[in-house]
């Protein structure tokens, strides 16, 4: 049972706290639209534009107790709470407290993991991205779960959960290999997302393939994959994104997917943006015009020149950060075409 709090003596993003019970009281309403507008009100209070107060820390093992209810509706939105106080920031003493209270619920967190309804378990994936540096416990607990995950939304988001955060515990990435053996697509899928997001130019040769197969042709795994907690929304962005940390070694597999994926449209300038990275990365490639003897770097440039849907802002931005012309007509000089 949690401890009695002296809400009164605790403050949120709008003053003093004593309006956190009643607030707690409307999650439990049988009127779904009065507890989703609790859920709201208790965010915009304990965890506004995830800033943190001494309220958010004694909210933590109450949230808890209300996930833990089976069958209880709405409880996905409760685990996006924790998930934004597991992330937030504020003063010491408050994000303390709140790291305390998650830590302190490793092994309820971890025993949620297997909650019947995937819709908890998808979004607990967020408090795992935000812990798993820190809690190898929890990720361990994950690694578990991925292995007998049966449905394709959870597994996305567990999977990759420790990823975020560039965390390299053994049992897990043990697990993600197992992933790469597995005979559906979406595990193989998932498994290489995650590890060549957590090893990059080390992880191993199996992840390419899985890898550049979602990108030519991602429609059998998109809706699952852009409801995990840590996707942009755009399955294309994140799996280039991914697919950019392979290293130099691998551009030679990897350029030219990227170029026909962002030829394609939908994610053009992130797309763009990841064949840069690959690139023109420290280490990865010359930044002489004369000196890219590589074809496949020379036919990307040409490519992102020819492709409409790729100019923004936003690549101008990252040609001026690899010492590139930053307007097509510039670059296309530069390449002598």
């Amino acid at each position: 049972m949690a401890p009695k709090v002296s809400w009164n003596q605790l403050k949120h993003a709008y003053g003093a706290a004593s309006d956190v019970p009643e607030v707690l009281s409307a999650l439990d309403s049988p009127d779904r639209d009065v507890r989703l507008r609790a859920q709201e009100d208790l965010e915009a209070r304990i965890a506004h534009q995830h800033a943190i107060y001494s309220a958010s820390g004694p909210v933590v093992p109450l949230l808890l107790e209300r996930l833990e209810r089976q069958g209880a509706p709405d409880r996905d939105g409760l685990a996006r709470i924790l998930s934004l106080l597991a992330w937030g920031h504020g003063e010491d003493t408050d994000v303390e407290a709140v790291t305390e209270a998650l830590d302190a619920a490793t092994p309820r967190l971890a025993s949620l993991l297997n909650d019947p309804a995937p819709e908890v378990r998808r979004a607990l994936a967020a408090v795992v991205s935000a812990v798993a540096r820190r809690n190898a416990l929890l990720v361990q607990a994950v690694a578990r779960r991925i292995r007998i995950e049966t449905e394709a939304s959870p597994l996305f988001a567990l999977a990759m959960a420790p990823a975020i955060s560039r965390c390299r515990e053994p049992s897990w990435l043990e697990a993600c290999e197992a992933l790469l053996a597995a005979p559906l697509p979406e595990h193989r899928l998932i498994g290489a997302a995650a590890l060549a997001s957590a090893l990059a130019e080390r992880a191993p040769e199996a992840v390419v393939g899985p890898i550049l197969e979602a990108l030519a042709d991602p429609s059998p795994f998109e809706q699952a994959w852009v409801l995990a907690p840590w996707s942009s929304g755009k399955m294309v962005a994140d799996l280039a994104n991914a697919a950019s940390f392979l290293g130099p070694q691998r551009r030679f597999e990897v350029l030219p997917a990227l170029a026909a994926a962002m030829e394609r449209g939908g994610a053009a300038p992130e797309v763009a943006e990841a064949m840069l990275y690959m690139s023109f990365a420290p280490d990865h490639a010359p930044k002489d015009a004369g000196q890219i003897a590589e074809g496949v770097v020379r036919d990307a440039l040409k490519r992102l020149v020819k492709c409409d849907a790729a100019w923004t802002a936003r690549t101008v931005e990252v040609l001026g950060l690899a010492k590139l012309p930053g307007s097509r007509a510039a670059l296309r000089s530069w390449l002598g075409l």
